[in-house]
């Protein structure tokens, strides 16, 4: 089963295409320690941990902050 190309989709993209290849798939969740709890989920790894199942990392994307001076 090959490994799916998610980094960047919104995390329901993501999932959709996971599943549309075969894959179960768990989340994780990850964020700085100054925690945001606003902004859309991203998909930035996935993880295969078995033949067909996989861990999706997602952090939130936050606009304005980070990628040099203007963010995303």
């Amino acid at each position: 089963m090959d490994k799916p190309d998610i980094t960047g989709l919104f995390l329901e993209d993501a999932i959709k295409k996971c599943k549309d290849i075969g894959y179960k798939i768990d989340i994780l969740f990850t964020r700085p320690t100054k925690a945001f709890t606003e902004g859309r989920p991203r998909a930035v790894r996935f993880s295969r941990v078995s033949r067909n199942r996989g861990v999706l990392t997602v952090v939130l994307e936050v606009k304005g902050r980070g990628g040099g001076q203007s963010g995303i």
